[in-house]
């Protein structure tokens, strides 16, 4: 993987990725070359050790993978080996490649060169493993000279394309200073939040009222709930693309957790407003009292305290001192159960399981599930039959190209800590 260019630009991308599969076709060994503008406030021996185990370098069990590094700012080289590789390719021998292969070429900016004749002492190290020092650093085949360009061209690329990035005007600035041409382009996001800003200024609006309704209440939780959720998860979702292609600010991925808590308490505290504003006697049209849990009590049957202590159902029971007359209102609770076909109250639920045969891959399983009434204690068993296991296939190959990029699939291997650096 080289992100910053002169392998590709050389041409010598193409000889080391030959070699890499070679050397894996003969020998099992996986090989990766990595090439990096900076690793920021890491040093070159903690980001390739990390790396390694990241990527599992080599087959898993063998450990027999190789990291190639070099870091341009910090002019600086790494070989890092995997635990099956420390005899090997012991850490002099990685220590005499950099010395006497690689850094005499680097220093002649022959970067390309460099890494191509370090690969080539790696390969016949790891293919000869008895194999000198000498030996090691002693190049017998010819090599093609491939030319690179200076490295201030790359740093200068790097700087400018890091400059743009850090100056650009980005999604979120866009939308600061340029609110016309931003709507255009994100405009679902933000007909998504003004839906979502209009429902709750129209909840708002209702919670403040001087009076209260359940149907009220009902049709805002009913809908608000459901509005303003998939609002804001088209507003976070609409944008995502284009974010994760500019990588600037990524507002709205960082902003899914904020917006689902404002989602969150800006709802709750509607509807707490609706359900809790003061209802309007319909006698004699004076405010009502809600009563609290104990006195409600007094106003509600056993079957509705039944449910209510297995929180199915809540009830509110609001009371005119004037008229003596009460209003008893019914939300769903914390955890709904059933209506009971016996007391007809919402009281019956699951209150255990048996297990009579366990599924496996050749026939399904056998629950039995235990129904209780809260309230009449009604009983019932029902036969669950579960689906029988399935065996679920995985297998994984790798192929020793260094352009396999990221960690594409290498083989699981781990890193011993060996090997060595130089710098230049």
């Amino acid at each position: 993987m080289d992100q910053v260019g002169y392998l590709n630009d050389s041409g010598a991308i193409s000889e080391l990725n030959e070699r890499i599969s070679r050397t894996e076709s003969e020998t099992q060994a996986e090989i990766a070359i990595v090439v990096l503008p900076s690793v920021g406030d890491y040093s070159p021996k903690e980001f390739a050790t990390a790396l390694f185990e990241a990527w599992g370098i080599g087959k898993k069990g063998k450990d027999n993978g190789v990291l190639f590094l070099h870091v341009v700012d910090q002019r600086r080289l790494e070989i890092e080996t995997g635990y099956g590789m420390e005899s090997i390719l012991t850490d002099i021998k990685c220590k005499r490649i950099l010395d006497e292969l690689v850094i005499p070429e680097f220093k002649g900016e022959n970067f390309s060169l460099g890494i191509v004749k370090g690969l080539r002492g790696i390969q016949r190290g790891i293919q000869n493993p008895e194999i000198g020092l000498s030996d090691l650093v002693e190049e017998k085949e010819e090599i093609f000279p491939y030319i690179d360009q200076p490295i201030s061209h790359y740093i200068q690329t790097m700087e400018t394309n890091m400059s743009a990035e850090h100056n650009g005007m980005g999604i979120f600035k866009r939308m600061l200073f340029e609110p016309k041409q931003s709507f255009k382009e994100f405009v679902v996001f933000f007909l998504s939040l003004a839906a979502i800003a209009v429902w709750f200024l129209f909840g708002g609006f209702l919670s403040i009222l001087p009076f209260g309704n359940q149907s009220i209440y009902k049709v805002y939780s009913y809908f608000g709930k459901y509005l303003s959720w998939i609002s804001g998860i088209i507003a976070g979702f609409s944008i995502l693309p284009t974010e994760l292609s500019e990588s600037d600010t990524f507002f709205s991925i960082l902003n899914l957790i904020p917006i689902g808590l404002i989602l969150y308490f800006v709802n709750r505290k509607i509807e707490n407003r609706l359900r809790n504003n003061p209802r309007t006697c319909p006698v004699c049209s004076q405010k009502m009292q809600k009563l609290n849990e104990t006195k409600d009590n007094a106003y509600l049957s056993a079957g509705e305290i039944s449910e209510e202590k297995i929180y199915s159902v809540d009830y509110d029971i609001w009371h005119c001192k004037g008229c003596d007359i009460h209003i008893k209102e019914k939300y769903s609770g914390s955890s709904p159960a059933s209506t009971c076909k016996k007391c007809h109250f919402q009281t019956f639920r699951r209150i255990s399981i048996t297990v009579k045969r366990k599924a496996d891959y050749d026939s399904g399983g056998l629950e039995i599930h235990h129904y209780e009434c809260a309230h009449c204690k009604l009983t019932e068993n029902r036969e669950v039959h579960t689906a029988k296991l399935t065996r679920s296939s995985s297998g994984s190959s790798s192929s020793g190209y260094s352009s396999r990029g990221s960690g594409g699939s290498w083989g699981g291997g781990s890193s011993g800590g060996g090997g060595a650096g130089s710098s230049y």
